[in-house]
């Protein structure tokens, strides 16, 4: 697993709902995973940090979700090491979204 803080021009250019703080890439065939930085958004001792699955992918490993929370770094790079990404169009695998074949 790769993990790496989020450069100034990937933050900039980001579109997600919170502040980008790192990039983690953990499988060769699928697009880099996004650490979200919740800080200040929640209160304590709420999680602090959120992993996104790259559009078009979820987390696999029966979790099946796009996103997973975490109290500290060490739980989000946890999470990106234990469950697989999954492309949500995988007949084999659900997600429930619109690209979810079952």
């Amino acid at each position: 697993m790769k993990y790496r803080l989020a450069t100034a021009d990937e933050r900039e250019s980001y579109e997600g709902l919170y502040r980008l703080h790192a990039v983690i890439i953990n499988q060769d065939d699928a697009p880099p995973m996004m650490v979200e930085d919740l800080r200040g958004s929640w209160r304590a001792p709420d999680p602090v940090w959120e992993l996104m699955a790259p559009d078009g992918w979820h987390f696999g490993g029966g979790m099946g979700c796009h996103s997973t929370l975490g109290g500290s770094i060490k739980d989000i790079k946890d999470d990106a090491s234990y469950y697989p990404l999954v492309r949500c169009d995988d007949p084999d695998s659900y997600c429930g979204c619109e690209l979810s074949p079952n």
